[in-house]
């Protein structure tokens, strides 16, 4: 009779709760873990945009500070020969 019960008790329990970690504690350090990842991943790309923005407001100021005759393109002499290759 007390191998039937044993037997018995293997087949209607659960296989989550054979183990001595339930499926409710996994499910929970799963959501402990995706947290924590979430939060680092945050915290690397907000430094990140941080960095570039910054980096975009310095260019940017830089370029204002320049007189516009400096940010005109220099130009370059032009042949008006067609064919440069031909003598």
């Amino acid at each position: 009779m007390l191998i039937s019960r044993v037997l018995e008790q293997e087949v209607t329990m659960p296989a989550g709760n054979r183990h001595r970690i339930g499926n409710r504690a996994l499910g929970w350090a799963a959501v402990v873990v995706g947290a924590v990842l979430l939060a680092v991943g945050g915290v690397i790309v907000a430094a990140l945009l941080a960095v570039a923005g910054a980096a975009f407001l310095i260019m940017t100021g830089l370029a204002m500070v320049r007189p516009v005759e400096d940010l005109r393109p220099i130009p370059v002499p032009v042949r008006d020969d067609p064919n440069p290759r031909r003598r």
